[in-house]
């Protein structure tokens, strides 16, 4: 039997690897959970940085190299999402640490992407991996979870909640809980910080029927985000 290491993967392997579906993977892509990348050939592409008129103080590109270029590129965020929401965008710009750019060249200074042309590169997937499994769950079970940036909106599952600032709050440090090793946390130091007026999780989150498909308790003061298997 052969075996290929390969360097990448469609999104059609990941979402089967990782037992998601495509709209999974769009959220992933547009909150920058994962990042999409896309295969070049023979494209000319200018790599720089971003630098400020010492005059008015606005950026402005200084070119370090150009050259015609094959091999992966990774998308902004706003480009992935542009392509997973309409099926294809035009792109003419790929992410770049800090204040490095990578753009396109005449004569094709931008080009035309449709979503069955991304995939993942093969360390993407491992660090997407590995992020969840330290968490102590599935990358699945791990984005069973979503929420808008202020977490008034979330939904787990099948489970959606509009909260207020209070549990809002809550919830936020729940999230980011499970994404260490220490996803339990002290229920009364939690809500005081939190702004709570009640020291009983039942009292601050009474308003929410079914709240409790969304927070567990380990009936010894602590709690935690219904992520993890039971």
């Amino acid at each position: 039997m052969v075996h290929i290491e390969k360097r990448y993967f469609t999104l059609r392997e990941t979402a089967a690897r990782w037992g998601l579906n495509m709209d999974d993977l769009a959220y992933m892509a547009e909150n920058g959970i994962m990042r999409a990348s896309m295969r070049l050939f023979g494209t000319r592409i200018e790599t720089g940085v971003y630098e400020r008129d010492t005059r008015d103080g606005q950026p402005f590109r200084l070119p370090l190299k150009q050259t015609w270029f094959t091999g992966l590129q990774d998308l902004l965020t706003r480009d992935a999402f542009r392509i997973f929401s309409d099926g294809e965008a035009s792109v003419a710009h790929f992410d770049a640490p800090g204040d490095d750019y990578v753009a396109l060249m005449e004569p094709n200074d931008w080009i035309s992407v449709r979503r069955e042309q991304l995939v993942i590169r093969r360390e993407e997937r491992d660090r997407v991996e590995a992020r969840y499994r330290q968490a102590g769950h599935t990358v699945a079970n791990g984005i069973a979870f979503q929420h808008e940036a202020d977490y008034r909106n979330v939904r787990l599952g099948s489970t959606e909640m509009t909260l207020g600032v209070v549990q809002a709050q809550v919830v936020r440090v729940l999230h980011a809980a499970t994404l260490t090793d220490q996803p339990w946390l002290d229920g009364k130091r939690l809500l005081s910080e939190a702004g709570a007026t009640s020291m009983r999780m039942s009292d601050v989150f009474k308003s929410k029927k079914g709240w409790r498909d969304l927070i567990v308790s380990d009936r010894r003061g602590r709690y935690r985000l219904r992520l993890n298997p039971e």
